[in-house]
């Protein structure tokens, strides 16, 4: 008779449970929420300084943009300073006039493969070659070629004061004599009047008279023998 084994069936075994939770010690908390809170506000400092070069970034395109736009305004004011300056040099100082030969020198044609000569050089021709200047710069010849300015008229001769006449020596004393030219009477002129018959003598006669003409003539002049 045979015997048999009885199988052995193993014990079943309870399935493991999960564990609850680790716990976290207080401090490690506390230190983590320190290092979040810190690192918050890096982050926020990165950004409040990445704001700032932003914007600095945005003044310094500016303050470019406003160099340039100066520089610009500078070599302008600079080339009008260089083309005013070449008219200057060759004595064309009105400023209508620099301005007209400003818009005539822009409107220049050349020849092609010819260079455009400087302002200052194309004024200087114009100087040598009269006969090249345009109409309308007809202002370039008065100021390069002024006209002569007209004859001053000649003075008046100064007036030339009469030569007294010789006066003649009296017969007695030597002394001259003094001819009294007759003044015309007061109504000389009016109609109707008459002329007073002239003296006994012409003025200038009395050189040739005698010693006895004279103090006959004395006499009759002023009544003293």
């Amino acid at each position: 008779m045979s015997t048999e084994t009885p199988t052995q069936t193993p014990e079943a075994t309870a399935p493991a449970t999960k564990s609850g939770p680790e716990s976290v010690p207080y401090d490690r908390f506390r230190a983590i929420l320190k290092e979040r809170d810190e690192l918050r506000a890096t982050l926020d400092a990165q950004v409040n300084e990445t704001n700032t070069w932003r914007e600095r970034a945005a003044t310094a395109d500016t303050l470019a943009e406003q160099l340039r736009a100066a520089q610009t305004q500078h070599e302008a004011e600079r080339a009008a300073w260089g083309t005013k300056s070449a008219a200057y040099q060759h004595g064309v100082t009105d400023s209508d006039l620099v301005d007209l030969a400003l818009w005539q020198y822009d409107r220049l044609q050349v020849e092609a493969g010819a260079e455009k000569p400087a302002f200052g050089d194309w004024l200087a021709g114009l100087k040598e070659q009269p006969d090249a200047i345009p109409t309308t710069l007809a202002g370039l010849k008065q100021v390069w070629s002024p006209p002569s300015p007209a004859a001053a008229p000649a003075a008046d001769p100064a007036p030339q004061q009469a030569t007294p006449a010789p006066q003649a020596a009296s017969p007695t004393t030597g002394a001259p004599v003094t001819t009294a030219r007759p003044q015309p009477p007061a109504n000389a002129g009016v109609v109707g009047s008459t002329a007073p018959p002239p003296g006994s003598h012409a003025p200038g006669s009395i050189s040739s008279m005698s010693p006895a003409q004279f103090r006959a003539w004395y006499k009759e002049q002023t009544g003293i023998e």
